[in-house]
């Protein structure tokens, strides 16, 4: 029997893999025994992820929310680990406060602390690495990807270090709502744009923009947050902000998009694992990726690479994937099975059960 609090820095619009890939722990935990307890960060059940949350809250799960103050935050969770008896704390999207807030709940209580690293290390400052040493001392620290869980080791060489390549709930993407795209003869690409320089968007808005002279092409973009910031940028690229870019706005059936686009395109410039990737590769979409570490990663076939931030590699090999579209998408079923072997939510959920068990059975648990 154990019980874990999961604490997250998480409060986007919709629930996403993310939050289906948690929920998938609780009927093991409870099948043992034991809790899955949610710790969300202070405005959570407001604002743009009310309804999804207020769901969890509703089901009758124990939610709660932080205050945003280091110590206020400490007690909070020093009370819910008396509260459920907890055994295991598992953080994600933590940063230096609530991390803190974790280490000073938990002294003195045995329980034991995960940190899950979704996206690179960053200690950018031998000041900033000690202090993390310091503070993340006898954690399990788990990467989504060999290349994270690398940085993990280099940075924090006392700690021990997994890697644990993340799942997809492949049946949220089985329901969908049939989009038209606005111009269903154009070659219709898609991208992920809620952070404008890490998603490489204007790697790829250069590309599409020169390649426009040759083909039709729309590029839809998502922006889960930061739309503003997107368009302005955009405009400050080019000059004005063209018909053929459509920012689309959040949803939670994110398959509806996938099925609307022939062409998925990945330009970022660093990644933890990156979800869209094998999301659109199950859902029909050619692939075309900047080769970094954590996205280089990703067992996806057919992945179209090219050098990253290099507009003309990109450019290059869009072109070429568009002369050979139709012969690409005959491929499209066989890597949708590859990609669900591989990445099922199953699997995932059975190595972390099983991460959890080999924690608290140290303990005697």
């Amino acid at each position: 029997m154990y019980h874990v609090l999961q604490v997250m820095n998480y409060s986007a619009p919709y629930r996403g893999n993310f939050i289906e890939s948690l929920e998938t722990l609780r009927e093991p935990l409870q099948a043992r025994g034991g809790t899955l307890v949610y710790l969300f960060p202070a405005g959570a059940d407001q604002g743009r992820s009310a309804e999804w949350v207020g769901d969890l809250v509703r089901q009758g799960h124990p939610v709660y929310f932080m205050t945003g103050s280091v110590w206020k935050d400490a007690r909070l969770i020093r009370s819910l680990i008396k509260r459920h008896q907890i055994d295991i704390v598992h953080t994600h999207f933590t940063g230096r406060p609530m991390d803190m807030s974790v280490q000073l709940a938990c002294v003195f209580t045995g329980v034991k602390k995960i940190k899950h690293y979704h996206a690179p290390s960053s200690c950018r400052s031998a000041l900033t690495r000690a202090g993390k040493r310091l503070m993340l001392n006898r954690w399990l620290l788990i990467g989504v990807s060999e290349s994270v869980t690398e940085g993990l080791r280099r940075d924090f060489p006392r700690n021990k270090s997994i890697t644990l390549e993340n799942g997809i709930a492949f049946a949220r993407l089985d329901q969908y709502e049939t989009l038209q795209p606005k111009h269903p003869d154009s070659v219709n690409c898609m991208m992920m744009g809620y952070n404008y320089y890490i998603k490489g968007v204007d790697l790829t808005v250069r590309a599409v923009a020169e390649l426009r002279r040759e083909f039709p092409i729309e590029l839809y973009i998502p922006a889960a947050a930061n739309e503003g910031a997107l368009r302005e940028n955009v405009t400050a690229l080019l000059g004005a902000f063209p018909d053929w870019i459509t920012v689309l706005p959040p949803r939670n059936d994110i398959a509806s998009y996938y099925h609307m686009a022939d062409i998925f395109i990945s330009s970022s410039r660093s990644e933890g694992f990156c979800y869209a990737v094998v999301e659109a590769a199950y859902c029909g979409n050619l692939i075309l990726a900047s080769k970094i570490p954590g996205q280089g990663d990703l067992k996806v076939p057919r992945i179209v690479w090219f050098a990253p931030e290099d507009t003309e590699d990109l450019k290059n090999q869009l072109r070429s994937m568009i002369l050979h579209k139709d012969a690409l998408l005959k491929h499209t079923a066989q890597t949708r099975r590859a990609v669900q072997d591989t990445y099922d939510i199953s699997v995932w959920t059975d190595k972390m059960m099983r991460i959890y068990e080999s924690l608290t059975a140290r303990t005697g648990d």
